[in-house]
């Protein structure tokens, strides 16, 4: 976009009385960015250049929109420069926007900036489903290195030295030429490192292909995304890959925590827990198939589907803790489907100017099942609910998993920890970051009936076990501005501790 014969150009396709335009480029040198010229992208002083103002002025003006709609998260409109909330008439986004009604079509994920956009930009939400997201798996040289761990392990097991010996150089070079590898004193720990790292890719949820407004994932893409919400537990409802592993004989908790343990069968913890995972997949692609056909699987037929796939069952009063988990999964289907049908309904509602009803928004695959049925004008949380009981859990195993790990290296605790925190752990995670690093203070939320956090409480030493860590912590603009309750639960905490004789 530019000056062409000392007029601006307007780039876009019109569609009769429907305009299709890219966003001005707020800064950008095309291909011979240096990655200096954008970073005047977010600065809150640097003024959109005139070709920007020139387009939304166009289609407010000339073109004579009835409204306007940004497709797709994080525009740059919302982040122009201007006050923060209470935008004036010398606020970009208002100069820009002019008097048009915006809808904005949003993922449902990322309310974060969401709410800036509905804010600073006036927004409409129209938030939609996630992608699915589907287990990453080993592929290529990773997989190879897997299967040298597990021939290390059985080699261990066999006290074969000669053997053992040579499939750690072999270990190495793999872990070389996959980039895993690092300095080491310890073979058994380098291993063990080895392990945990391939764990944690096996355990990355990614994204498999783009959501396609309107439309509601069907067959396997339905099932992955009914395992990535149920692959932990989610309220009152068990994790499906413990249900698989409790009705093989396994410890959720053992598999969990030690991915690199031989277990009986032969196989390691990680590879166990894959294999929960694709049975979960399995078990979830039958029912869908099923429920696509017209035909609503009963609980016997769930049981047979669950037998199938798992093959021999050890514990035989597990399957119903299993076949619950799986109609949870069922029951969330009709609500992935009407809200994928919103999506298109709802916007079109706003181009009538009726009312789109409003709804929570953040990660569905971290149990926010509430977030159901998509379409809606999304908000965020409550934010005086943060953290909320099970961030605070999973926070204090973070904590914990932290010192631990800094023990196992270093030999003694920190003396202080450094934190990025940012809004998406409020939003997304409902304030997990932020539950780690009071429990490594030393301090505990008070909760309200209600759930809201009513103040922070120190943990008494003998309690606690162990030193009171310091914690420095450097805050994201985004979560001054919105939870500036998060920072102020965390510096209470600070002056409460600080005040004890110890």
């Amino acid at each position: 976009m530019g000056l062409y014969d000392g007029n601006i150009v307007i780039p876009g396709l019109k569609f009769g009385n429907v305009f299709i335009a890219i966003q001005p480029k707020r800064g950008c040198a095309g291909a011979k960015c240096d990655g200096e010229v954008c970073k005047i992208l977010h600065d809150p002083l640097c003024p959109p250049p005139h070709q920007w103002l020139a387009v939304y002025k166009w289609i407010e003006h000339e073109f004579g929109a009835d409204a306007i709609v940004h497709v797709g998260t994080h525009g740059l409109l919302e982040f122009l420069p201007g006050k923060s909330v209470g935008l004036t008439t010398e606020c970009y986004p208002q100069i820009s926007l002019g008097t048009i009604p915006h809808l904005y079509i949003y993922d449902i994920t990322n309310p974060m900036e969401a709410i800036i956009a509905k804010r600073r930009g006036y927004a409409t939400m129209i938030d939609h489903l996630l992608p699915v997201m589907a287990p990453s798996g080993l592929y290529e040289g990773l997989e190879d290195l897997g299967d040298l761990l597990a021939e290390y392990g059985k080699a261990k097991s066999t006290s074969d030295n000669a053997r053992l010996h040579s499939i750690f150089h072999l270990i190495v070079d793999k872990a070389n030429e996959v980039n895993l590898f690092k300095e080491f004193d310890d073979p058994d720990g380098f291993v063990d490192d080895l392990h945990g790292q391939l764990t944690l890719l096996r355990e990355t949820q990614i994204r498999d292909g783009m959501h396609i407004l309107g439309e509601a994932p069907v067959g396997k893409a339905l099932a992955n995304l009914l395992v990535s919400i149920l692959r932990f537990d989610v309220g009152s409802y068990t994790s499906i890959r413990r249900c698989i592993l409790e009705c093989i004989g396994f410890s959720y908790e053992d598999v969990i925590e030690n991915p690199s343990v031989q277990s009986r069968s032969g196989k390691t913890n990680g590879e166990l827990l894959d294999e929960s995972t694709d049975i979960a997949v399995q078990i979830m692609e039958q029912v869908v198939s099923r429920m696509e056909k017209g035909d609503v699987p009963d609980d016997d037929e769930i049981r047979g589907i669950c037998r199938e796939s798992i093959g021999n069952i050890k514990d035989q009063d597990k399957p119903d803790d299993l076949i619950r988990v799986v109609r949870f999964g069922m029951s969330l289907i009709p609500k992935i489907v009407q809200g994928t049908r919103n999506e298109i309904n709802n916007l079109l509602r706003g181009f009538e100017s009726e009312y789109i009803e409003p709804g929570p928004s953040g990660a569905l695959t971290r149990g926010k099942i509430d977030i159901l049925p998509t379409g809606r004008n999304m908000y965020a949380i409550d934010t005086t609910k943060i953290p909320t009981r099970a961030a605070w859990n999973i926070g204090m195993k973070l904590a914990d998993a932290l010192l631990e790990s800094y023990m196992e290296a270093e030999g003694r605790y920190p003396e202080n920890i450094g934190f990025v925190l940012w809004s998406a752990d409020v939003f997304r995670a409902d304030g997990e970051a932020a539950a780690q690093i009071l429990h490594l203070m030393g301090a505990r939320p008070v909760w309200q009936e209600n759930g809201a956090v009513r103040s922070v409480a120190a943990i008494p030493l003998e309690e606690l076990d162990r030193p009171r860590i310091d914690c420095t912590v450097r805050v994201s603009g985004i979560l001054r501005d919105a939870c500036p309750n998060i920072m102020e639960l965390i510096d209470d905490a600070a002056q409460k501790i600080a005040v004890l004789d110890e």
